[in-house]
């Protein structure tokens, strides 16, 4: 759980490179393609902020070493032109895409981030997955009478050894 609360805190920062650093660090054991996903939106959304700052020129570099890449997927594909098109119009308060702009894209980042690191883990959390194998592993081994150390408390992880 610690990873998770380094990333939630770290998403509460406003430092864009921060966030991509910590998804970095903390997506390395996720499949591939929940990986891919994270830091596309990640990176998306460090675009919007350049552009947002005014700095076109750093976004157009940016999304040419970072949001190329991801035109290989025709859903990203989309979504690359999408954003990119920012960069056309003179006056963002007025084009058509200037939704990217708004607060709700930050939620949307944090949502579809949300919901790659969940698809990494499988059907559901890993840690309640984990808990329930411990819990039937622990009534098969009662069954067959075996003597082992017994965790009595999973919210503290307290085990009972047998007497020996």
């Amino acid at each position: 759980m610690f990873g998770l609360n380094r990333v939630e805190e770290g998403f509460k920062t406003e430092e864009e490179e921060e966030k991509i650093v910590i998804w970095q660090q903390f997506s390395w054991d996720f499949p591939s393609v929940s990986k891919l996903l994270g830091n596309f939106y990640l990176r998306k959304q460090q675009f919007i902020e350049l552009v947002r700052e005014g700095r076109n020129v750093d976004a157009f570099d940016f999304a040419v070493l970072h949001l190329r890449p991801c035109q290989d997927n025709m859903a990203s594909l989309k979504q690359v032109e999408e954003v990119v098109s920012l960069l056309v119009f003179e006056n963002l308060s007025t084009c058509p895409v200037k939704d990217f702009l708004g607060e709700s894209q930050w939620l949307k980042t944090a949502t579809e981030v949300n919901a790659a690191i969940l698809s990494s883990f499988g059907k559901g959390p890993k840690l309640q997955r984990l808990l329930k194998k411990l819990t039937l592993n622990q009534k098969k081994l009662d069954e067959r009478a075996c003597e082992y150390p017994r965790m009595s408390d999973m919210s503290t992880g307290e085990l009972i050894y047998p007497r020996e």
